[in-house]
């Protein structure tokens, strides 16, 4: 009587959405469309809905290109963005929004590589629009997402990182680090459950994003961290194992 769907939002200097969604979500054509790998990537959105899941428009707003804004990007690493000459993410690092296709999912982690800069807050908004029904005009088919809070649905995002975000585009958005926490409570108080993962994390204000980040409840284990990739690969059956089990045996509310 169960299924289940996974997406995938691999992030670095920016989030990859890749050409079926690039146009729709910036309101520009494709970045040197004419190339074998384009310019597909997104920064965040600028203005009022800058925290918020309401689908891209006129009215909310649209979403900076990642080739134009790096020209100007905040953050640690302004030069580096500055000179890249390839989208980061690239182009076999394109979302992959909900999906029940097991061994692509697999295949898709399998084929990542770590490189870039840690732009979580974009991350962590596009985990939370794959899972939103608001967006529903945009991810369609197999791909639309369920309503939020229905008692035959259990919603979560997984953020795996070192909590120490960086870079970022929009100055009055806040800095990376920042944007990264209003979007963690927007999306808890959405009714989306969160799970941190942190990998090599150092230093306290890291650490108290990872764990501030996570939802909180005294029946459920939310946070891990771990130096190690067998830690790593141990968290995330943990996690698998829980959001199973709160499907199957759902606590009263």
């Amino acid at each position: 009587p169960y299924t289940s769907r996974a997406g995938i939002v691999p992030f670095s200097d920016s989030v990859n959405v890749g050409s079926a969604y690039f146009t729709t979500v910036t309101n520009k054509s494709l970045q040197n469309a004419a190339g074998t790998n384009p310019w597909s990537g997104v920064v965040e959105r600028p203005g009022t809905y800058r925290f918020k899941d309401d689908p891209p428009s006129s009215t909310y707003g649209y979403f900076g290109d990642f080739k134009t804004k790096k020209e100007a990007a905040y953050g640690p690493y302004p030069d580096y963005l500055d000179d890249l000459s390839s989208q980061t993410p690239g182009a076999s690092n394109v979302i992959r929004p909900l999906s029940s296709d097991k061994e692509s999912l697999k295949t898709m982690v399998q084929g990542m590589t770590a490189t870039g800069s840690t732009a979580g807050h974009i991350g962590i908004a596009w985990a939370w629009y794959l899972l939103s029904p608001k967006w529903n005009s945009i991810f369609t088919g197999t791909t639309l997402a369920n309503a939020h809070n229905t008692a035959e649905t259990y919603k979560a995002i997984v953020i795996m990182s070192d909590f120490d975000m960086n870079s970022y585009y929009e100055y009055n958005n806040g800095s990376s680090n920042y944007q990264f926490e209003q979007l963690c409570t927007q999306i808890k108080n959405s009714g989306v459950k969160i799970y941190t993962i942190g990998y090599g994390v150092s230093g306290t204000s890291n650490n108290n994003r990872r764990i501030n980040c996570a939802s909180n409840d005294a029946s459920t284990t939310y946070t891990y961290t771990t130096t190690t990739v067998e830690g790593m690969l141990d968290a995330f059956e943990a996690i698998a194992n829980s959001t199973s089990d709160s499907v199957i045996a759902p606590t009263p509310v």
